[in-house]
């Protein structure tokens, strides 16, 4: 559990740019930050190991309006891998999952419209083969359900859409 109290946090000050085109921030007084953590990793059988975490947090600033909505309030992470036993035992095969809730800027739009990114999950999987103890070829499919999102409210920039990477790894 966590309570952060902050005078002179730097929040974005809506509607207002620099000279030069950039967001512009101000100093905000009285800022609160309450929430919690959870996180949880262990191996769970031989060969399976997993990781998740929960994350839940609120501001808001003196007069109790919301502060730093472009970042999201819950955020969800669950990853695991499994090496495979027997004569599978070179490939290790996983996936991570992540979620995150919505957030928003206001004063965006032409009009000071509200931006909105709804709430979404990216799942990525991966295996990985081990020819030796030295060298080792992985795969990874990154955003599997090519899932559309902002990468955050405050700029029209997608996240990453399904992507495919290929390695090699040697070691020394």
């Amino acid at each position: 559990m966590f309570k952060v109290d902050q005078d002179n946090l730097a929040v974005e000050d809506v509607g207002h740019l620099t000279p030069d085109g950039n967001t512009a921030y101000k100093a905000a007084k009285g800022t609160k930050s309450r929430g919690f953590e959870v996180e949880v990793s262990g191996e769970v059988l031989t060969g399976w190991q997993v990781a998740g975490g929960f994350t839940h947090r609120t501001s808001e600033d003196a007069q109790g309006k919301p502060v730093n909505t472009v970042a999201p309030e819950d955020l969800f992470k669950l990853s695991t891998a499994y090496t495979l036993p027997g004569a599978w035992n070179p490939l290790t095969i996983g996936g991570a999952l992540v979620w995150q809730s919505s957030i928003y800027s206001d004063r965006v739009g032409p009009h000071g419209e509200r931006f909105t990114q709804p709430d979404y999950a990216v799942l990525d999987l991966m295996a990985r083969y081990r020819f030796s103890r030295q060298l080792s070829a992985s795969l990874n499919l990154n955003n599997v359900f090519d899932k559309k999102y902002y990468s955050t409210s405050s700029s029209s920039f997608y996240g990453a859409p399904f992507n495919v990477m290929a390695s090699v790894k040697y070691t020394f």
